[in-house]
């Protein structure tokens, strides 16, 4: 068996960050505190006193590197998995946008075709969402779901981990008690639900909300009287994980930490809400969705943009940028809290807890290298280099 030495790093374990050596083999961690005489079939990755943490997993991003899932290719599903594995993350769930339904139905269609490692079940973000918390997602294409969109999502709950929806919407409670028993997770998002919509949809199967702060309500009047809503139910409610965009730029300190104050690092999850320009920092032009003129945003600040600068539409960002962004002068979250909702937390949602998202012994060999600056300098899946820069 051969075997993978990472030496010299500082392994982040849990609620610490410590120096320590991993021996890899047979795609498991063989140990987290190796010492001893190295074998001649072990193959010794320096990495040079940066950290060693559990590869990042990424439960929502619609493309990347210059690629959509929408666009329904395998050119396109290769290119965004690949720009997100230079950036730390060994498992993706391709998320799609709200489009025309013969698109959901190609892009369902290559994720039973497609196979990568690298690529998890699908997150459907729409079509069924609220058209009045729409943001930045194309509102001629949300709909409510029918009795032939429940059917023919059945029919591919297999390859389906998530969907997000707005449960005041008609048909989107019966579409979650359809598909919930099949293993389909559901999530509110682009929803102005009350907080007693949020209740019952916890009952009928809801267990996320989508992009905590984005496109979700808060509380709000009915007369002369407060109601609450999905903002604050979420903080309160333990049958619910959040979301939240981690690239710096959709949620202000203050959210992030109230957020891990009432959820807890264990029920709060990061994740990129990236589009197809992630991994890129420069201004420009692109697309969120299909390539179309009426789905064109500007790229400015390190963030995507609507033209007219009035919502956010996506995120650049992806795996390490997150990281960068997060463990900088203005978060400084500390590192291990940031692994833990970058890996632990989205391992339990897809239910791979006891094999993904801690460095521990018996776990699979999935691990990310970063440098002092938090940029991925290799990457380990399966106890196999995949990526080095």
């Amino acid at each position: 068996m051969k075997k993978t030495l990472i030496q010299n790093g500082v392994l982040v374990t849990g609620s610490s960050a410590r120096k320590g050596d991993l021996l890899l083999g047979n795609g498991r961690i063989l140990s987290c505190d190796f010492h001893g005489e190295i074998l001649e079939d072990t193959e010794v990755y320096n990495a040079q006193g940066g950290y060693v943490l559990p590869a990042f997993i990424e439960l929502h991003a619609h493309g990347g590197g210059g690629h959509d899932f929408v666009d329904g290719t395998q050119e396109a599903f290769s290119g965004a998995l690949q720009a997100h594995l230079s950036h730390g993350v060994t498992l993706l769930c391709p998320t799609l946008v709200s489009c025309e339904w013969e698109n959901v139905q190609r892009f369902l269609g290559m994720m039973h075709d497609f196979s990568s490692p690298f690529m998890g079940k699908a997150h459907l973000e729409g079509p069924f969402l609220s058209p009045q918390m729409c943001g930045a997602q194309n509102m001629s294409c949300i709909i409510p779901p029918s009795r032939r969109h429940i059917d023919e999502l059945k029919e591919h709950a297999a390859v389906l981990s998530c969907i997000t929806a707005a449960p005041e919407v008609d048909g989107v409670m019966e579409l979650a008690c359809a598909l919930s028993p099949l293993g389909v997770q559901f999530s509110i998002g682009h929803s102005e639900a009350s907080a007693d919509t949020v209740r019952k949809a916890a009952d009928a199967g809801f267990s996320r909300i989508t992009h905590l702060y984005s496109a979700t309500s808060r509380r709000f009047k009915i007369g002369s009287y407060v109601t609450g809503a999905i903002e604050e139910t979420a903080l309160i409610d333990d049958r619910f994980t959040v979301e939240l965009i981690g690239d710096g730029h959709h949620v202000c300190k203050e959210s992030l930490l109230l957020t891990e104050k009432c959820k807890g690092i264990d029920h709060t999850c990061l994740v990129s809400d990236a589009m197809r320009a992630a991994g890129s920092s420069e201004d420009g032009e692109s697309y969120l969705g299909e390539i179309k003129e009426e789905n064109r945003v500007i790229l400015e600040d390190g963030v995507a943009k609507l033209p007219d600068r009035s919502s956010f539409a996506g995120s650049m960002a992806a795996g390490d940028m997150m990281v960068q962004a997060l463990c900088g002068p203005r978060y400084q979250l500390p590192l291990p809290e940031i692994a833990h909702m970058m890996s632990a937390v989205p391992a339990r949602l897809l239910g791979l807890e006891q094999k993904r998202g801690q460095i521990k012994e018996g776990m699979d060999a999935e691990i990310t290298v970063l440098d002092e600056h938090y940029r991925t300098q290799a990457v380990f899946s399966q106890g196999k280099k995949v990526y080095e820069v």
